[in-house]
C-alpha cells in the first residue's frame, strides 16, 4: 500500500476526486483492509485502504491507479472510501457504509497482519534416520562419514609419518571472513524506521 495524499485531491478538486461519489458508488468490504468499489459505468475494482502510523495508505487494480501522475495519488475509487469513511465519522448517514450497512473506516494495518505472521517456524522433525555426527578434517577440511560416501582414506594435507585425518566437529556455519550486513529495518514503503523524515 501507498501513502495517500487525499488533501491535495481534494484542494485540487482533481478527476479523481470528484469521480469519487460514495453516494453513487457500490462498496463491498472483502476484509479489515480490502474493499471491491464500483463506480457508475465502471467495472469492479479490488481496493486496499487503511492507516499506517495515522497517515492514509492503499492500493487499487485500476489503471487509474496505475498511471497516476503522482505517486501519493489515489485513484477514484480510493476517494470513495475516504469520501465515505468522512462522511461516517462526520454524519453517520449511508454515504459511509458498505452494502451490508457496515461504517467505512480507515483500519490500522498493523492490527491486521496474518495471525502466525510473527511466530517463529515450528522445528523441522526428522523422519526418524539416523543420526550422524558431522566432522571436519583439521587440515584438508574432508568431511568425516555420514552414511553416504567416506572421504578418501588419506588426508590430503598428511604427511609421511601422518597420513591419516585429523577429525574435529564441524563447526555450524563456515564464514569466508566477510561482515555481516544488517540491513535496516523498513516498512512496505522503503522507508527506514526511525529515521527523521527529512532523511528518508
Amino acid at each position: 500500500m501507498q501513502y495517500l495524499d487525499f488533501k491535495r485531491e481534494r484542494d485540487e478538486s482533481t478527476t479523481s476526486w470528484e469521480r469519487g461519489d460514495p453516494v453513487a458508488a457500490l462498496v463491498e468490504r472483502t476484509g479489515p483492509t480490502t474493499y471491491l468499489v464500483t463506480l457508475p459505468g465502471g467495472e469492479t475494482h479490488a481496493v486496499e485502504y487503511g492507516k499506517e502510523r495515522g497517515a492514509r495508505v492503499g492500493g487499487c487494480d485500476c489503471k487509474g491507479f496505475e498511471f497516476r501522475d503522482d505517486e501519493d495519488s489515489p485513484c477514484a475509487h480510493l476517494c470513495v472510501l475516504r469520501k465515505a469513511e468522512w462522511s461516517h465519522n462526520h454524519f453517520g448517514d449511508a454515504a459511509g457504509r458498505d452494502v451490508t450497512d457496515d461504517p467505512i473506516t480507515a483500519h490500522d494495518t498493523a492490527e491486521h497482519v496474518a495471525p502466525n505472521a510473527t511466530e517463529p517456524e515450528p522445528d523441522l522433525v526428522a523422519d526418524g534416520g539416523e543420526d550422524f555426527p558431522r566432522q571436519n578434517c583439521r587440515r584438508c577440511g574432508a568431511v568425516s562419514p555420514d552414511g553416504e560416501a567416506p572421504p578418501p582414506a588419506e588426508c590430503s594435507e598428511g604427511t609421511t609419518d601422518d597420513p591419516e585425518h585429523e577429525w574435529t566437529d564441524a563447526p555450524d556455519l563456515v564464514a569466508d571472513g566477510g561482515d555481516i550486513v544488517e540491513e535496516p529495518t523498513t516498512g512496505h514503503d522503503g522507508r527506514v524506521f526511525g529515521r527523521p523524515e527529512d532523511q528518508l
